[in-house]
């Protein structure tokens, strides 16, 4: 039997701009080792600042990590979101990343936020997925393959969206760092 996909109708008002971008002046492509012993989110957006960029799009691929954490999304049984995380779900030992996505940003309060989802496998060969706990994340045993595609001239910021009632990744215009 073949599932129907679910359609979530989000809580609040339509905003009138369906898809929302912004014009970037130009990307920068680069590929970066993440070493054992450093948190995946301090290593990533330590990454952009090296480059210059605030904003990121980066795949994750290889390695292992300790401290693993992730969690779901479910509906809200408040059904105050259209969205709710479930508890978190601490795996025991490392895991090995399979692969993941990040988009590195600012949050509302101006600091580097980092969003992922993934898959990774437990020792036993289990696969586990969703959304990664990046700051509380360690990489260990092998470097972590990073290819970051980094924003110059627009970037995200996390604000509150009045549709989905939640604060999510918004594209914004920035400030092109140190002379690119």
């Amino acid at each position: 039997m073949i599932q129907r996909p679910v359609i979530y109708k989000h809580q609040g008002p339509v905003n009138d701009e369906r898809v929302v971008s912004r014009l970037l002046s130009h990307s920068l492509t680069f590929r970066h080792e993440l070493p054992p012993g450093v948190v995946l989110a301090d290593e990533l957006v330590a990454a952009c600042q090296r480059w210059g960029v605030n904003s990121a799009a980066v795949t994750l691929v290889g390695g292992f990590f300790k401290s693993f954490e992730y969690c779901l999304a479910s509906q809200d049984p408040d059904k105050k979101h259209k969205i709710a995380y479930m508890p978190s779900i601490k795996a025991a030992g490392e895991v090995m990343l399979i692969c993941a996505n990040a988009t590195v940003g600012k949050g509302e309060d101006g600091k580097p936020l980092v969003h992922c989802h993934g898959l990774v496998t437990s020792g036993g060969g289990i696969p586990m997925g969703g959304h990664f706990f990046a700051d509380k994340i360690k990489i260990c045993r092998q470097p972590v393959i990073a290819f970051f595609t980094g924003f110059v001239g627009a970037g995200f910021q996390q604000q509150y969206d009045h549709e989905v009632t939640q604060a999510i990744f918004k594209p914004v215009k920035t400030l092109v760092a140190r002379g690119i």
